[in-house]
This record gives C-alpha cells, structure tokens and sequence, in this order.
C-alpha cells in the first residue's frame, strides 16, 4: 500500500514548490537556479575567474562542487541519479523520495516492534503508509523525504544499541549520511543522546560512540570543507548555517523562506497547519490515543521515554524554523506511533482499524492522486493538493518536449557564466553527436508564471539544452531598438510566444498576437492553462 500510493501518478502534480528547484539544479549538479535574491557562490566565483580561465574545462575550484551554498549535495545526487536512469523528467526527480517514504514505513514499523509490540508497530507503520502526511512529502522532490528515512534509521540502530553497543557505530555513519541530505538531520542527536543518556548511561564511556561519532563527521566531511573554504573565500558559512548563527551577508539578505514570523505567530500556526496536513479522522485517533494513554498507560514513564523526547524535540525543531507543511512531515512518524501504541491495548481497535484505514485511503488519494480532489478543505482532501496542484504546467513542458523532440538549437544566446556556457555547448554536441536536427527557434514568454514552474519547463530548457529563451518584454525593446526584423536577421525561424493564462493582455500585444494563431495548452480539467502562439 505504501508503495502504490507513492508511486501511482508519480508525474502528476505540477513542481511548484522547492521540488522545481530541486529538480532544476539536481538534472546537472549545479549550484544555480537563476535566483536574483539568493545568488550562489558558482556565481560569485566564475566571473572573478573566467577572464585568467578562458578556455579551460572549469573555472570553478574544486571545493566548491562539494556542496551547495542552501543544503548538502546528498539528496540532489540522489536525484540526478534518478535521472540519468531514467531520464530528465519530474517522475525520475520524485523517484528518490517515493522509495526512501516507502523505506521509512518499514522503518517505524520495526522502531515501533522493538520498542513496543508487534502490534503498535503495525498500527504505526499502517498510518505511515496510508496517511497523507507522509505520502505528500514521500511525493515530492524535497529533502524531508530523505531526512525522516535517515532520522528513522539512525534512531532505530541507537535502540539497537540497547543490546549491543556495536550498532552505535553504524548509526554514526547513518547519522552522517543524513546531515549530507539536510542539516536538520541532527534532530536525530537530539534524540537519541538523551535516550541513551536515560536507558544506557554507561555507553558514553565507550569507544563505539565515539567511532561512530568519527564516522558521522567522515561522511559529513564534504560540507565542514565546503563551508571552511566558503568562510576563508567570502567570510561566512552557507546560507542555512549563516542563518543559524544570525550571520546574514549582504548578498542573502534577503532570504526567502526564512519569514516565519514570532515564536508566538509559529505557536498559533502550529494547529492551524497540523489540520491543513493531517486528515481530520488522524488527528481525532491522536486526540483519543493521548487521552486514553493519559488516564490509562503513562504510570510507567520509562516505557514512553523515547516518544516523549521524539515528540518534544521534533516539536522544539518545527518551533524554531517553522511550522511550514514540510517541515511538519518530520512530526509525523512519533505521532503515529503514539496511536499505535494506544491501538496495542485496545480490543475494539481491530474493528474500528477497517473503516479509519479506509477512510485514510479515501483522503490521501483525493489529496495527492486524483487530479481534482472531490468536497472541501479539510474534511475531504488536505490543504496539501496546491502544493503539487495539476496547473497545467506539466502540459506545457510536454508541448516542448514533444515540439523539440529530435531537434537542437541552431542559434544560441550568450550567456553570463562559463559553467553554463560550457553546459549549453555540451548539450548541443550531444545533440549533434546524435544525429538530431538544428532548429532556429527562438521561446519568448509573457505572463505571470510559478518561478518554480517556470524553471523547470522553460528555464531547463534554456541552461540545459542551449534553446534561446526571452521575455516578451525584452523581446519587443530589441525589436524597437534595432528592427523588427531584428531576429529574423540573427537567424530565427521559428518562434514560440507562451502566454500564461492568468495574463491580462495590454492593447499593444493585442495587437501584435491579432494575426497570430495559437495553441490552447489545457490542464487535467480541459481548461486553458496557457496560450502558445507559434508563427515565423
């Protein structure tokens, strides 16, 4: 079950999230997304150096590839992986986290067995695999996906350790794997040191520990390079460790994604956003679990010791970066092992378990699976659809899949860095290499677009395979300044107006497109999502 409802209609839903960027960056591992407010450190170096550098393979110092200026490089490698397998699209780039979703439903199920009973381990694992909470995350090409999968693996081998100290060491290497996918993997620490604090004491005495503890910071070498060579370039961390330490440098002042408010704004969201990403029925048996486990179960505390601190450090975390839908993913897993903990004792649960299961089946395929969800927000579907709603930009980039199948660029705009430089031009030796056709086609674009959206199905096409890319705006300014005849004298043959369809036309593109015929680019409704205006 957790399997299919990760993976059934995995290319449905449009990147409008982080999961574009993500996408974006991972196809060819760089560090550039076309961000004005957020630029890289690709970008501050390639200029300083491409002048002494012309004509070498890269003007970029080695350190720099071993991470990004935002997150660690793990998660990213996944997905480029993914797609070099089985290709430049979404599915490919949601692969990673579909499997590693699938992956954290074993792993709470074995937490919950060894911690608990078989059967709180089921009930557990049950909900992981069928509630949208996680099914969302494990959809998306976002880094939670993997954080919860390695949290989950660190911690179940720390309980391990329990009987054997030896497991300490393998959860050093875990731990270090998951801070290479994103730092707030070290929640994992937060857990399980206290919890070995509290149930083996005498372990921070052993050498097992401490193994692991090196093996953690060997796969986390990469980023302490990157992040020391970054501060000795340029005199500060990355952006997220900058963040933590209230170090904002001028270039990432502003900081999107940061603006979560006062403590007592997160603390009022918190609910607010547990209902947006919970089914309603979930959150009722969790209601009804901690009530009954209060009145009945909690006499001996020591038994509860490690949900007790999962919950309240996760809790803690979410708190101080913010309790956005993402984020809240990571809560997920201790709060259903608290139902299945509950559910242990419980006769009845065997009869009630049929229809809440079923009902969770209902509401995670209305909010993540079907095009459309059916009824209202939050009784039926989760707020979650709209981050992955179907907009219709999928179809767009479907459009020039299919428009630029077997061609290549003829003609190709200049570019800035010599990173991408050298992409575009690799891309079309491929493409050569491959028998395909030049094509003298030129993509301007008019309209209000998802930057995410857009960087995945326009902006891909331009850094990746070299296809010229404008703004209307700038398109019609060259045409004033030098002609209008300005293109078809550089060489372009063929042009692709894409107009979204929430634009409200000014009378002088009325104007221009008036002759124009289009082609209507429709969502999974059968609505008009965009216009593409194809003329020579």
């Amino acid at each position: 079950a957790a399997f299919l409802l990760r993976i059934i209609g995995l290319s449905w839903g449009d990147p409008i999230s982080d999961e574009g960027t993500n996408a974006f960056r991972s196809v060819g591992l760089i560090d550039f997304d076309a961000a004005a407010v957020q630029p890289t450190p690709w970008e501050w170096l390639d200029p300083a150096l491409s002048a002494e550098n012309t004509g070498l393979s890269s003007v970029l110092p080695w350190w720099a590839r071993l991470s990004f200026h935002d997150h660690p490089l793990l998660t990213f490698s996944f997905e480029w992986l993914a797609m070099t397998v089985f290709g430049e699209n979404m599915p490919a780039a949601r692969l990673p986290s579909a499997l590693l979703g699938v992956l954290s439903v074993y792993l709470i199920y074995l937490i919950g067995r060894r911690l608990f009973s078989v059967r709180a381990g089921l009930i557990a694992a049950a909900f992981m695999a069928l509630s949208v909470n996680h099914v969302y995350v494990s959809r998306a090409g976002l880094q939670e996906s993997a954080v919860i999968f390695f949290i989950l693996w660190t911690l179940y081998l720390v309980i391990r350790a329990e009987e054997s100290p030896k497991f300490l060491i393998w959860a050093g290497a875990i731990l270090g794997l998951g801070l290479s996918a994103k730092y707030t993997a070290a929640l994992a620490l937060f857990i399980g040191l206290p919890y070995l604090a509290v149930k083996r004491p005498s372990y921070f005495a052993r050498r097992e520990l401490y193994l692991g503890a090196a093996l953690a910071l060997l796969f986390f070498t990469p980023s302490i390079i990157y992040n020391a060579m970054l501060y000795r370039v340029f005199g500060h961390f990355d952006f997220q460790i900058s963040h933590i330490l209230g170090n904002y440098p001028p270039a990432w002042s502003i900081a999107p994604g940061k603006e979560i408010g006062t403590f007592t704004d997160r603390l009022r969201v918190l609910p607010q956003n547990m209902l947006m990403t919970n089914s309603w029925l979930f959150l009722a048996a969790l209601a009804a679990s901690w009530i009954y486990l209060l009145v009945k179960g909690l006499r001996v505390w020591r038994r509860y010791v490690f949900l007790f601190l999962a919950t309240a450090s996760t809790l803690f975390l979410i708190l101080k970066i913010g309790p956005s839908y993402r984020f809240l993913t990571m809560l997920f897993p201790w709060l259903a092992l608290w139902v299945g903990v509950a559910g242990e004792r419980v006769k009845a649960w065997r009869v009630a378990a049929i229809p809440i299961f079923l009902f969770e089946i209902f509401y995670t395929v209305n909010s993540q699976i079907m095009w459309y969800p059916v009824g209202t927000v939050p009784w039926s579907f989760s707020n979650v659809r709209y981050e992955n709603y179907n907009w219709g930009y999928n179809e767009l980039g479907e459009f020039f899949n299919r428009e630029f199948k077997n061609k290549y660029p003829a003609l190709a705009f200049d570019v800035k860095y010599k990173f991408l430089e050298e992409l575009r031009d690799d891309a079309i030796e491929r493409a050569r290499a491959r028998g395909d056709e030049p094509y003298p086609a030129l993509i301007v674009y008019e309209g209000k677009f998802d930057v995410a959206a857009k960087l995945w199905n326009l902006d891909r096409l331009q850094i990746y395979h070299g296809w010229p890319l404008k703004p209307y705006s700038e398109f019609v300014e060259l045409r004033r300044q030098f002609g209008e005849d300005y293109f078809d004298k550089l060489g372009f043959r063929e042009y692709y107006l894409v107009v979204s369809g929430a634009t409200v036309p000014m009378p002088d593109f009325n104007a221009f497109v008036a002759d124009k015929k289009f082609v209507s680019i429709l969502n999974k409704r059968g609505e008009g999502a965009f216009r593409v205006y194809r003329f020579n």
